[in-house]
């Protein structure tokens, strides 16, 4: 069985979990934390919620125009499932992985 679990642990510390349990009761765990700052974005030449929100590119283009983003804030994280205009700006990556 996989597990996968993604936990905003306070403002801007992000967690990632990654298990993989076998039915014997053995496993492994592997945790990431990850340091995002709330960077707003950029709609039509205009910056928004900086300082409320953090959106951050995903490598992944939905198609030529649009691109999925990891969206957060102090109560919320939407990873992937935001697809953006590839015009907006979003910030490239996080600041600090630990």
């Amino acid at each position: 069985m996989i597990y996968r679990e993604l936990r905003l642990l306070s403002k801007c510390k992000l967690v990632f979990k990654d298990c993989i349990l076998y039915s014997s009761g053995y496993g492994y765990c592997l945790e990431a934390v990850f340091y995002f700052l709330y960077s707003g974005n950029v709609n039509s030449g205009s910056v928004n919620n900086r300082g409320s929100n953090g959106n951050y590119w995903s490598s992944t283009a939905n198609n030529n125009n649009n691109a999925y983003n990891l969206n957060l804030n102090s109560t919320n994280v939407n990873p992937g499932t935001n697809n953006n205009n590839k015009y907006n700006g979003r910030t490239i990556r996080c600041l600090v992985s630990s």
